[in-house]
């Protein structure tokens, strides 16, 4: 079971992408992953990640494997009026499952083969999502 926080109650007028109920299920079985709902108002790049998104205000979620395999999850609210039921279904049905599957390979890497931090950026976009491979030292 992933190790889940939640550091802020949104407003009326916020949510985050999925619930905690969510995360649980499509993480499950991965012990080492570390979910934070709120931690920051938004994606914040890291110095040194490359390459950036064209706008980080439309990050809904973002993994780090660092080169030590810890696993952190930052889910970050989005204002109702651009989000709607059809991209939470999405999200759900298809990209928590491609995000476990990044994640999973990871963390199979050897170490030999790590050579820098890992990050997936999920991104809202018009017609859905956009997920964003990218790395920093």
């Amino acid at each position: 079971m992933p190790h889940l926080t939640e550091h802020r109650r949104l407003p009326s007028t916020e949510v985050y992408a999925c619930s905690k109920k969510e995360i649980k299920a499509a993480l499950n079985g991965l012990e080492e992953v570390h979910v934070h709902f709120g931690k920051t108002t938004h994606f914040t790049p890291p110095r040194g990640l490359h390459p950036v998104p064209e706008n980080c205000d439309n990050v809904v979620l973002s993994v780090t494997v660092d080169r030590e395999n810890q696993v952190e999850m930052d889910l970050y609210p989005i204002r109702n009026q651009n989000f709607n039921d059809r991209e939470h279904e999405l999200l759900i049905e298809k990209e928590l499952i491609k995000t476990r599957k990044w994640i999973e390979t990871r963390l199979e890497e050897s170490e030999l083969q790590v050579v820098s931090n890992r990050v997936l950026l999920l991104e809202l976009c018009v017609d859905g999502f956009t997920l964003l491979e990218t790395e920093f030292s």
